[in-house]
């Protein structure tokens, strides 16, 4: 638009002819063809068709507003090829347009796509714009939408559009690409199947557009390297981010999530796990820290019979993760828990003591937790079974990678007096066990003899564990 072309053309003028005295045929300006019927008096109608390769800007001034708010969603590395038809009065800002335009390798509402198809159909009621077979992403794989943008300038220019409907297959990954670039990169790792469904609304709103989006996927999938199955998950965008509600089967339970806020910053964040396997749970976490590369495949868990039900809720910054502040409980039931070797090794130590032969069984665990300057506290964790009981309390460093915790192993006091009791030194040092672990999370040291100093005075640290003040409020 900006530069002088020549234009070639073959002409047809006669003054007397009351409809398009001046009539183009052959008509050629750089790469477009096409032909012109017009009359020459100011206000005077004219009927314009151009096919061919097309700077979008070059037809501002004939097409209006529309055509301008079209192409400020689009970032296009390559110039569409179109076929326009354009029916409109020399000098006005509206005309009657119909047409279809070609497009690869563009960016649309921030996100990239490959290729394109756009039908026109614009008059100066309505202009609606349909969007075929938008294919995102680096490959087929990402997935193609269909849809519409539509504007209406019945209404204020601010509320008029585009209205932007979208629904197909799309990877997440794109369509969050939407809501900012940084976003959209972080959902790399959130791999759907073919069965997966995508919708977009964009309504013009007094203070910017608002984007509602939903996902889908009943089969099975793969979020950074951890199997998930059965995905719902909606977003909408609020004032200071984003919200974000999703439930999916996750290691073979059910979880829900709910962010609010910005969703690469600080962010609410709510989390709900259900009836979860509590093997690959500690796996996503193990990921989801870092200490594996997300492109690490995941080895098959065998299934067990542990069941984990967690609640917590509080606020997180993705850019740092392991700062996340807030509190929350959970409930681990598992028949077989102190052969897990919880913490590193509690169970081995219990066995020394013969609880391995016996019918004392942990099969329950409960407590509370806060989390707060990179810091997990544990004041009251209890593993349990119907004739024995673990009190720990405790504090695992998410920076550094360590733990520490405190606890007593006790045996219910038996009714009446037996003197047996009193030589059956195995049930009195159970008894008086003081559990100890402490070190790398990956290998913590457990020990549980107790010393003459521990049975006569405690050393347990009081503060351990201790959620910090304010965090309860």
């Amino acid at each position: 638009p900006d530069k002088a072309l020549p234009l070639r053309t073959r002409f047809d003028f006669d003054p007397s002819r009351a409809d398009a005295p001046l009539r183009l045929r052959d008509l050629r300006i750089a790469s477009i063809t096409g032909s012109a019927d017009c009359e020459l008096q100011a206000g005077g109608a004219f009927k314009l068709h151009l096919n061919g390769e097309i700077a979008p800007p070059s037809l501002d001034r004939v097409l209006g507003e529309w055509w301008v708010s079209l192409w400020q969603m689009m970032l296009i590395r390559e110039n569409p090829y179109a076929i326009i038809d354009v029916e409109s009065h020399w000098g006005a800002m509206t005309s009657v347009t119909k047409g279809r335009v070609l497009l690869n390798r563009f960016d649309f509402l921030g996100a990239p796509f490959r290729h394109v198809e756009i039908s026109i159909d614009a008059d100066p009621k309505h202009t609606f714009i349909g969007l075929h077979r938008l294919s995102g992403g680096d490959s087929e794989a990402d997935g193609s939408i269909d849809g519409s943008a539509s504007w209406d300038w019945s209404k204020p220019l601010a509320l008029a559009g585009p209205v932007v409907r979208l629904e197909g297959n799309l990877q997440p990954w794109i369509a969050a690409r939407c809501a900012g670039k940084e976003f959209g990169e972080a959902l790399r790792g959130l791999s759907l199947p073919v069965d997966r469904r995508f919708a977009l609304l964009l309504t013009p709103g007094a203070k910017g557009p608002d984007i509602k989006t939903s996902i889908e996927c009943a089969g099975a999938f793969s979020a950074w390297g951890v199997s998930g199955k059965s995905l719902q998950a909606d977003t909408e965008n609020i004032e200071g981010g984003l919200r974000v509600r999703a439930k999916l089967g996750l290691a073979e339970g059910e979880a829900r999530l709910t962010l609010d806020g910005d969703p690469l910053h600080e962010t609410k964040v709510a989390l709900a796990l259900k009836g979860c396997d509590p093997a690959q749970v500690g796996q996503l976490l193990n990921d989801l820290s870092g200490t594996q590369s997300k492109d690490t495949p995941v080895p098959a868990k065998a299934a067990t019979a542990g069941k984990l039900d967690l609640d917590f809720a509080g606020r997180l910054d993705l850019e740092k993760p392991r700062l996340l502040k807030g509190l929350g409980h959970y409930s681990l039931t598992d028949p077989e828990l102190k052969k897990v070797r919880l913490l590193g090794g509690i169970s081995k130590v219990l066995e020394v003591f013969g609880v391995g032969a016996t019918t004392y069984e942990l099969s329950q665990a409960k407590g509370s937790f806060g989390c707060v300057g990179g810091r997990v506290y544990f004041p009251d964790l209890a593993v349990t079974g119907p004739q024995a009981r673990l009190d720990l309390a405790g504090e695992i460093d998410l920076q550094a990678s360590t733990l520490d915790f405190e606890g007593d192993f006790s045996l219910p006091r038996k009714a009446g007096f037996n003197p047996l009791d009193l030589i059956n030194l195995n049930r009195a040092l159970v008894s008086l066990t003081k559990i100890k672990v402490n070190g790398p999370i990956s290998k913590p040291e457990t020990s549980a003899i107790p010393t003459m100093k521990d049975i006569i005075k405690s050393q347990k640290n009081s503060s351990l564990g201790k959620i910090p003040d304010g965090m309860q409020e």
